[in-house]
């Protein structure tokens, strides 16, 4: 039997056995959030390994390597110009990778999404393990879901740990990343104590969208997550700016991106993400001034 299988089979039955556990435990109690934002994964075909891509993390020290500029896609495959407003890391790593790559940009891969239904993910712990080997040393971001509700699917923690636990197993340089809406809700009495998803995956980017329909942005719950990060002595984490258009939210101005990046810069996080270049049928190249407000943050210290 080849090393590490044992550890892999337990792997495996411990983490469907969470899935079982978490679909019956809890139902959810407290506010319910704005609609979530789906994760950006276009197509999902099968991936294929890419070629090299930047420095693999070192877990003990927090992120290693270049400060992650990200930027979410859907239909777009623009790499160019994506590396040329200033991003270096796009979402669907596993679809697009050898493309990607060749833009310098690296890749993050997609492991399925999590369901707030059943309180599982939707890829076994089979197919992740088989997508994990196919971009091995390759792409070293994995993302696992999409904003898991912990106060629906308070079992959601233990299944992301041990989601990384087998991801790590396949590949020991890789990263795990989620991202957490747990400040996203305008109503600071509505947000869960504590941070739930801390320590279950290698990077948590938090999302916070202050811009709603016909009122100013409240840059105050940048700074109030802000404040609970500290607390809570997360060492790695990121941080994910909006830019779409939709009923709950509203597309920001130049200058409130700007604003909005500022209340989360200096503040201790290894990068950002932007949601989205292309999302809801508007592409960001059609806001001009959007464009060149993230190409002059992508030019800024985090």
């Amino acid at each position: 039997m080849p090393a590490g299988r044992p550890a892999l089979l337990a792997l495996i039955t411990l983490l469907s056995a969470a899935a079982l556990t978490a679909a019956c435990s809890g139902s959810g109690g407290g506010t319910a959030k704005a609609s979530a934002r789906p994760a950006a994964t276009a197509a999902s075909p099968q991936p294929t390994a890419a070629s090299a891509q930047p420095t693999a993390p070192d877990r003990s020290s927090g992120q290693k390597g270049p400060v992650v500029r990200g930027i979410y896609r859907f239909n777009s495959e623009d790499w160019g110009a994506m590396a040329s407003a200033g991003f270096n890391a796009v979402t669907d790593g596993n679809s697009f990778g050898p493309a990607q790559t060749a833009a310098r940009l690296a890749g993050m891969v997609w492991l399925g999404s999590w369901s707030a239904d059943r309180c599982a993910f939707e890829l076994s712990p089979e197919q992740m393990a088989a997508r994990v080997d196919q971009n091995r040393g390759v792409n070293s971001y994995f993302q696992l879901g999409d904003e898991p509700n912990v106060q629906k699917c308070p079992g959601a923690p233990a299944a992301y740990r041990q989601a990384t636990a087998l991801i790590h197993l396949r590949d020991p340089t890789a990263q795990t990343w989620v991202a957490d809406d747990q400040f996203n809700d305008p109503n600071l009495a509505a947000w869960p104590s504590g941070l739930p998803m801390q320590g279950t995956v290698d990077i948590v980017a938090f999302d916070v969208y202050p811009c709603q329909p016909a009122q100013p942005c409240r840059y105050n719950l940048i700074d109030e997550a802000v404040l609970r990060i500290h607390q809570a002595g997360v060492k790695s984490w990121q941080f994910i700016l909006p830019d779409f258009n939709e009923p709950s939210w509203r597309q920001p101005t130049p200058g409130e991106l700007t604003q909005m990046y500022e209340h989360w810069q200096g503040q201790g996080a290894s990068g950002y993400w932007l949601y989205a270049w292309d999302a809801d049928g508007v592409d960001i190249r059609t806001l001009p001034g959007n464009l060149e407000a993230v190409k002059a943050i992508n030019q800024q210290p985090v």
